[in-house]
């Protein structure tokens, strides 16, 4: 009795494209050269090919592992779309385990972020983790939700967990939620101000985490297409800048070969220049740095274009010893470095809020300042106001300035069709920031997950009511 037709694997497909990636280097082998060098019959390969589908053979897992080394590919290559064994899926989204996990800690990460991904509530994935962790000697405490929240970052992070998107990404957008979000903005921006490009990711956690720890990622996975296909449209592109937080972060750290901001153009030489946005005045990496983070992008950047393509100058240059004293840091460094605040092509940023994101508050506290209202939001530490207007940070009897990118420079790069000023943000907490960054008017493009979105969404259209009741107040 033969084997169930859903038992079947075709690999055809595969196998041209492998055979036509061959053909790329000049002499195209044969079948015969093919099937020895892998070390299967002549025959048994052709049978993968026949051109009639339901006549084609299917390999044996030996056959995929003396193919796999031939060719030199990752196994589960000869796996595509429904067929796949190998992949999980949910709400259209497909993913993969990935890696090994050396012990409890690891696999720990790896099903915080899985179960997240598969809808599990907090407590359910706490059960897991818990029952995991108890083969230790001295068993670790349950852990919370926030807990929960970094593992699944760090499942992801570390590679434990990996997606396998399309080209394009279009599985984690809520196109109708986007365009809900674009008019709503339209009709409270002033008239002379273009709405920015919204793009909305879809959200994968439980309703009862406080935020979703997946959101990020998918927020850095359509970021980085957008950008590639801005630089793809923009040949003259050639100043990168990024600020500091947890979104700069996941853009920065998560470009490898399945995903990456810089695009694969033939014959190109082009230049990149990555500079720090901000200089965060913070005496810790409790936080995620600018400086640092351009120093984390630059590394992978470095690896998919070459060092000869890249320049990363740092706001910390090194610094001396005299007589056992720290000699002061040179304040040129940052100049210089400034001055390339005038030829950025893209800004990538993300946006603070009121509640305990951090940013704001330890901004505030490490400069010693005391404002008497909390700033609504901030975008590079320019700190805004509920109506997107520039919050002064008094100093004596001056004004303090900081010593990052401007809002003037922000705008400038939202109101040029030649630019990209990119927030990226996600969160019922971050839904808040949106509307005073969009007031601001220093973003052209916003990536965000659906919580922030709808937030955003209720946000404008009180906004735009208020509008018509003191329309109608007037009016009388």
């Amino acid at each position: 009795m033969g084997r169930p037709h859903s038992e079947r694997l075709d690999i055809c497909e595969p196998l041209l494209s492998l055979e036509q990636d061959l053909r790329g280097g000049g002499k195209t082998p044969t079948d015969a050269e093919i099937a020895g060098g892998a070390g299967i019959p002549i025959a048994t390969y052709r049978g993968f090919k026949i051109a009639i589908p339901r006549k084609r053979h299917s390999p044996t897992l030996g056959h995929l592992i003396s193919l796999a080394r031939y060719f030199g590919v990752p196994l589960e290559i000869f796996f595509c779309g429904n067929d796949d064994p190998l992949t999980w899926l949910r709400r259209g989204v497909r993913w993969k385990l990935s890696g090994g996990a050396t012990g409890e800690r690891e696999r720990a990460l790896r099903v915080a972020a899985l179960r997240t991904l598969c809808g599990d509530s907090p407590d359910e994935i706490a059960d897991r983790i818990e029952r995991l962790m108890a083969r230790r000697s001295v068993p670790a405490r349950r852990p919370t939700e926030a807990d929960i929240r970094r593992m699944a970052r760090g499942g992801l992070a570390l590679g434990l967990v990996e997606f396998d998107l399309s080209e394009g990404r279009d599985e984690l957008v809520d196109g109708p939620l986007a365009t809900a979000l674009a008019e709503a903005l339209r009709a409270v921006l002033p008239q002379d101000v273009p709405v920015p490009e919204i793009c909305v990711v879809r959200n994968m956690a439980h309703r009862d985490f406080r935020c979703d720890p997946i959101a990020p990622f998918f927020v850095t996975y359509k970021a980085h297409a957008l950008v590639a296909d801005f630089l793809t449209r923009n040949p003259n592109a050639y100043t990168l800048g990024i600020a500091g937080g947890l979104h700069v972060a996941t853009f920065a750290r998560s470009i490898g070969a399945r995903t990456s901001p810089f695009p694969d153009l033939p014959g190109s030489d082009k230049r990149f220049t990555l500079v720090p946005l901000t200089l965060e005045p913070f005496f810790e990496h409790r936080f995620e740095l600018a400086d640092a983070l351009v120093a984390a992008m630059g590394a992978k950047a470095g690896y998919l274009l070459g060092s000869a393509r890249l320049e990363a100058p740092t706001l910390k240059p090194f610094g001396y010893l005299f007589d056992g004293a720290a000699e002061p840091r040179p304040l040129d460094a940052a100049a210089g470095l400034r001055r390339h605040y005038s030829q950025l092509d893209v800004a990538i940023f993300g946006c603070g809020d009121k509640q305990d994101d951090g940013w704001i508050q330890h901004t505030l506290k490490d400069l010693g300042i005391d404002l008497e209202t909390t700033p609504a939001t901030d975008v590079c530490l320019n700190m805004l106001s509920e109506t997107g207007e520039l919050v002064p940070l008094p100093c004596g009897k001056g004004q303090r300035e900081l010593l990052g990118v401007g809002l003037r420079d922000l705008r400038g790069l939202a109101r040029s069709e030649t630019k990209l000023s990119l927030l990226l943000t996600s969160g019922a907490a971050k839904g808040e920031s949106l509307l005073p960054v969009a007031l601001a008017r220093c973003t052209n493009a916003i990536v965000c997950d659906q919580a922030a979105a709808r937030v955003a969404l209720d946000a404008a259209r009180k906004r735009q009511g208020q509008g018509r009741a003191r329309s109608g107040r007037r009016g009388t």
